[in-house]
Formats: structure tokens, C-alpha cells, sequence
């Protein structure tokens, strides 16, 4: 067990030693219990990932799909996102305003030429 490894098991414990001294109910642990587990899986996950993500590619891709989710969670979503780079809400919401203002612009006299260009500056955005 590397260093890292060593201080996420303390901190859990540290969590659950302050669960117990509280006298919290067992629901409440279990909640916990949950918690931690998915957050050893979501470490694990990432650690894989890491170790095996092709580095002289320009983008890896992955998708994460949690089913049996139960209600008020209809989706879940899990991004790794490089130091700059844009979550998918960001470039949901470039993509959204570059078609606003296309729809504005085809209201109006513009070139298609103007249009391209726009899309074309978008698209460069979402390729860093």
C-alpha cells in the first residue's frame, strides 16, 4: 500500500471512529459505508485510467454509467477534466450560445462566410 492508499484508509477511519464516539444510528453509518465505497471505487476508477490513458493522444474518452439509481438522482455524471479544459456543461453552453447567435445572425444580414467562421473559432475552443 502506497503512501496516498495509507492516508485515504486513516482518513476513513478517522470518519468512522467520529461516527461511533457519536453514537450515530445505523442507518447513518451505512450511509457512510456507501459513501466510502464509492469513493474507493471512484479512486480506483481514476487511478486505472490514469495509469493507462494514452498519452500522445490529444483526447481519451471515457464513460462512467451508474444504473439502479433511486430517486432524487436521475443521472450521474463522473468528468476528468484537464487543468483548462472545459466539463461538458461548458461546452454544452458554448454550443448553445454559437447557435443563439447563429439563429440571431441568420435574422439579420450576415454572410454564411461569418457563420462558418464563428463555428469554426467554436470548434478550435473545444479542441485544447
Amino acid at each position: 500500500m502506497g503512501l496516498s492508499e495509507a492516508k485515504r484508509v486513516l482518513q476513513w477511519n478517522v470518519v468512522m471512529e467520529a461516527l461511533a464516539e457519536a453514537n450515530v444510528d445505523a442507518e447513518v453509518v451505512a450511509l457512510v459505508e456507501s459513501a466510502k465505497n464509492v469513493s474507493d471505487t471512484v479512486h480506483s476508477m481514476a487511478t486505472v485510467l490514469l495509469g493507462i490513458a494514452d498519452t500522445k493522444k490529444l483526447k481519451n474518452y471515457v464513460k462512467v454509467e451508474l444504473v439502479g439509481m433511486v430517486p432524487p438522482f436521475d443521472r450521474a455524471y463522473v468528468e476528468l477534466n484537464r487543468p483548462g479544459g472545459k466539463t461538458s456543461h461548458e461546452l454544452r453552453d458554448l454550443l448553445r450560445a454559437r447557435l443563439t447567435k447563429v439563429l440571431t445572425q441568420l435574422g439579420q444580414e450576415t454572410t454564411v462566410v461569418e457563420i462558418i467562421n464563428g463555428i469554426e473559432d467554436d470548434l478550435a475552443i473545444e479542441a485544447t
